[in-house]
């Protein structure tokens, strides 16, 4: 009640002063008496110079203490008929709202909070009404200070936080007043009010106009914040620009680039996306940043769908064993010959989506596949899991049944066959690129097996395929990167430290990439770096310091760095002690399907059965595209 008081005479205020600009004094002396009569606080008219010589005492005084919302109501009160468009007016806004949003980093008290709040305050700012700004270059490079994690010690922003910057806004901010109040204008607020109100009205409908030459369709909303989530995303790369100028400039003076640096990169560019790098591989944190691009959506249907793939999965459960190879040939085919990128995605996009492999059941058709007395069913199996496996996509999917996961486990653990164990390591080794994937491997005891695997690879020298040497070196480094995989070496510390140095003695450069790795993971933990120190690994290491290579020495280096340090347990990023499912699940698009590289194709199914897209063209819907 109290404020619809206080509203109701404000807006006499406001009439009362219309009517006294415009020389309606008789109306005036009525409005006042009959103010009184209802038993009103007193009518006063303030004369418009008197207004606003008051509110620039306010403004001012709002400036000084920091009062951000009453500084932004009396400025838009007084400057309201020329802020869209005067672009110096418009720019000396967006140095005061720089100076409210940075206030609280001034002060000792309450820092981290109030920041926040302003900071936040000012993104919305830049991407609402400061927006239309980002195109003067003098503006442009505080679009990041919202990203910028220490603004105070940063190059490009440090001035914003001396007196001098301080002292020469409020010139800047007293000067236009001062120009206001020499040109002092004649209109009321009541005609200011309707003409601001007029001037919306008219934009509105401008905007819905241009809405219309758009489509019908076309939702403004939505598009405003793509647009806003576009320019914070701007911003944030704007800031870490700045940042990498800044670590180049020292670099070229002399000034190391430190790991923590990288760590905090990749942490700003990639949010909670992120799960740490490994040192010792060079180009692993921008793989990160590579993997973390966002895919297609899987929630909207292909544009383009090509195959019946109900049908298809209905024949490929209910055909002959020759039938059903073909038809797991030609969609593996279908998927490895498109051109890498969109074409490619297109493809997985249809399978995942009309869910090719039943990942989405609780039991998948693939599994008896896996388990059946055919090998040439078996081997087709785990190729295309494989093809699959090996983009982004597909590992996601595959990650959907623990079913079909512990199927292809159980293959890779008691399959002789080199044609279909190989391509079935291969499925396990990209997936455990994922998080929870890797809790899933190290619970199915897979680190026991890879050991073994990678002890027979030293002990027979090049009895196994390459494929299957970097392939096992591989998945027992992306599992070692999580502190269970660790733990999982601790009791047999140090054999698993015997083997790993001996496979370096192996002339196969992606191999040595993969031990590296792995015994840097493993440093991580107390009770492995004791265990390496006792068996005197330093002096094996330092004796491949001897060794041409480059790359070796400098993955070396990096170990034995880990094998020195004094700190207590790493507290790695990508560490997960519960082993649980995380928004950091993060996988990895391979431009090389290197899958088929030395496996041949299952060749003796008879003659005419057809095969790959000749195979696939009966299930063709009506104007799909070629496969």
């Amino acid at each position: 009640m109290a404020d619809c008081m206080t509203y109701e005479a404000e807006l006499n205020e406001i009439v009362g002063e219309y009517l006294h600009v415009n020389g309606y004094e008789a109306t005036l002396c009525s409005l006042q008496a009959e103010n009184e009569e209802k038993g009103q606080p007193p009518l006063e008219v303030v004369h418009h110079s008197g207004l606003f010589f008051n509110g620039k005492k306010d403004l001012l005084l709002a400036y000084s203490s920091g009062d951000w919302a009453t500084f932004f109501s009396i400025w838009n009160t007084l400057i309201s008929n020329l802020i869209d468009s005067d672009t110096a007016v418009q720019q000396l806004e967006f140095y005061l709202q720089i100076h409210f949003a940075i206030l609280p980093l001034r002060t000792a008290t309450e820092v981290e909070d109030c920041a926040g709040i302003t900071m936040k305050r000012f993104k919305f700012y830049l991407a609402t009404h400061g927006a239309e700004l980002s195109h003067h270059p003098e503006l442009l490079p505080f679009f990041a200070l919202p990203s910028v994690q220490n603004p105070s010690s940063h190059p490009t922003f440090q001035k914003l936080f001396t007196n001098s910057w301080m002292c020469e806004l409020r010139t800047k901010l007293k000067t236009l007043l001062e120009k206001f109040e020499k040109c002092p204008s004649n209109e009321s607020r009541l005609l200011v009010l309707y003409k601001t109100m007029k001037q919306t009205k008219q934009t509105k409908r401008g905007s819905l106009c241009e809405r219309g030459s758009l489509g019908s369709g076309t939702d403004h909303e939505t598009q405003c914040r793509r647009y806003g989530q576009l320019l914070a995303n701007y911003q944030t790369l704007l800031g870490i620009t700045a940042d990498l100028v800044d670590s180049l400039e020292g670099a070229l003076r002399g000034r190391p680039v430190s790991p923590d640096f990288i760590e905090g990169i990749c942490s700003r560019f990639l949010g909670p996306n992120y799960s740490g790098f490994e040192m010792c591989r060079p180009g692993s944190a921008a793989e990160c940043i590579r993997a973390s691009i966002a895919s297609m959506s899987l929630e909207k249907e292909p544009a383009d769908i090509s195959l019946d793939i109900k049908r298809l999965k209905e024949d490929l459960v209910g055909s002959e064993e020759c039938q059903r190879v073909l038809l797991l040939q030609a969609l593996r085919w279908r998927l490895l010959r498109a051109t890498f990128g969109q074409p490619r995605d297109a493809v997985l996009h249809e399978y995942i989506f009309h869910d090719l492999l039943d990942c989405n059941s609780e039991v998948s058709f693939m599994e008896g596949f896996l388990g059946c007395s055919s090998s040439r069913t078996r081997q087709a199996t785990v190729r295309l899991l494989n093809s699959i496996a090996a983009q982004h996509l597909g590992q996601s999917y595959l990650a959907r049944s623990p079913a079909l996961l512990g199927a292809i486990v159980k293959t890779v653990k008691s399959e002789e066959d080199a044609l279909i164990r190989e391509p079935a390591l291969g499925v396990l080794q990209k997936l455990s690129l994922i998080r929870s994937i890797q809790s899933f491997l190290i619970g199915a005891d897979i680190i026991r097996w890879l050991l073994d695997i990678l002890h027979q690879i030293d002990a027979d020298g090049d009895g196994r395929s390459v494929y299957m040497q970097e392939v096992a070196a591989s998945l027992f480094m992306n599992l070692c990167k999580c502190t269970a995989g660790k733990r999982a070496c601790v009791d047999n510390a140090r054999s698993v430290l015997r083997i790993l140095t001996d496979l370096l003695s192996h002339d196969v450069p992606d191999l040595w990439q993969y031990i590296n790795g792995a015994l840097y993971n493993l440093l991580s933990l107390p009770a492995l770096r004791e265990e390496a120190r006792a068996i005197g690994l330093e002096d094996i290491l330092k004796y491949f310091l001897e060794e041409e290579n480059k790359q070796l020495k400098l993955q070396i280096e990096f170990v034995l760095m880990q094998l020195n340090s004094a700190e207590n347990e790493a507290d790695d990023k990508c560490d997960s002690d519960d082993g649980s499912d995380s928004d950091g699940d993060e996988g990895q698009d391979l431009d090389v399907l290197p899958e088929d590289a030395d496996w041949p194709e299952v060749t003796d199914l008879g003659a005419g059965e057809g095969s790959g897209k000749d195979l696939l063209q009966k299930y063709q819907t009506f104007g799909a595209r070629e496969a």
